[in-house]
C-alpha cells in the first residue's frame, strides 16, 4: 500500500527533531500522522517551510497594506507598519530590513489594485 501526501500543516519540535503533521490523501483529517522529517519528499518540506509566492497571497499581502494606506490616511499618524510574512515581503522588496517607501517603482512586485494612485 502506499499513501500519497495530501499536505503538511502542522510542525512540532521535539528533542528528536521537527515532527510534521501530515494530511493523507484519501484519509479524513482524524486520520493525520505525525511524521518525522526523513518520512517527508524534500519537495513537500520545502513548500511547507516557504511557501510559494503565488499570486493569491501577493493579493492578499496587498489588500493589507491598502487597508493599512487607507487607515493612516483616516488618522493624523505620520508613519504606518504594515506586517507581512517574510517570504512575501522578500519578494516585494528583496530585503529582510525595514523598508521607507518614496517611489512608485518601490511598489511594482505588490500588484495593486487598477484603480490604486500613487503620488511622490
Amino acid at each position: 500500500m502506499v499513501l500519497i501526501f495530501n499536505h503538511v500543516s502542522v510542525c512540532n519540535i521535539i528533542l528528536q527533531g521537527p515532527l510534521f503533521l501530515v494530511k493523507w490523501d484519501g484519509y479524513n483529517k482524524q486520520d493525520c500522522t505525525w511524521e518525522p522529517e526523513s518520512h517527508i519528499p524534500a519537495n513537500v518540506i520545502q513548500d511547507f517551510l516557504t511557501p510559494p509566492v503565488g499570486v493569491a497571497r501577493l493579493r492578499t499581502a496587498s489588500e493589507i497594506f491598502e487597508c493599512a494606506i487607507l487607515k493612516r490616511l483616516s488618522s493624523k499618524q505620520t508613519h504606518i507598519s504594515v506586517n507581512f510574512d517574510l517570504d512575501i515581503f522578500r519578494h516585494v522588496f528583496e530585503t529582510d530590513k525595514s523598508v521607507l517607501l518614496s517611489a512608485e517603482s518601490d511598489l511594482e512586485k505588490l500588484n495593486l489594485c487598477p484603480n490604486w494612485f500613487y503620488k511622490a
